[in-house]
C-alpha cells in the first residue's frame, strides 16, 4: 500500500494514482485500515496491509539455516511493484457500484516476468 500519510502531509504520488491503487475503490478502503495496524505496529511502511515488505522476499540464508539439506532454488529479486496484492491477483475483490475494475496492468507483469525467466533460462544453457 505505502505512506503513512501524516495528518499535516500530503499523500505520496503512487498512493494516489488510480492505476496503482485506485484510492475511491472499496478494496482500498478495506485495505487501509490494516495498513495503518500493520504501520503501527511495526513501523514498516511497505506493507501491504497484511505482510511487510522484508517478509515478502525468499532469503537464501534463512531456507539453509532452516533446513540446511535442503538445496537452494534459484531465486530472483524482480523489484517491488506500486499496488497491494489484491491489485496484482484480481481485477477487483468487491465488484464496484460504477463496474470499474483495478487497471493494474496484470498481463504486462506476466509477459515481463516470462520474458526475464526466458533469458534468464537462455543464459543457463
Amino acid at each position: 500500500m505505502g505512506d503513512p500519510t501524516p495528518a499535516s502531509g500530503s499523500a505520496w504520488a503512487l498512493a494516489a494514482n488510480p492505476v496503482a491503487y485506485n484510492p475511491k475503490s472499496l478494496d482500498y478502503r478495506f485495505l487501509r485500515n490494516p495498513y495503518y495496524d500493520l504501520y503501527d505496529a511495526s513501523g514498516l511502511a511497505l506493507n501491504d496491509s497484511q505482510t511487510v515488505f522484508s517478509r515478502t522476499r525468499i532469503w537464501p540464508e534463512v531456507t539453509a539455516a532452516l533446513n540446511p539439506r535442503q538445496s537452494l532454488g534459484a531465486t530472483y529479486y524482480l523489484g517491488m511493484l506500486g499496488t497491494h496484492h489484491w491489485g496484482i491477483a484480481l481485477p477487483y475483490a468487491f465488484p464496484m457500484a460504477d463496474g470499474s475494475l483495478n487497471p493494474f496492468p496484470r498481463a504486462a507483469l506476466i509477459d515481463a516476468v516470462g520474458t526475464f525467466l526466458a533469458a534468464e533460462e537462455g543464459v543457463a544453457r
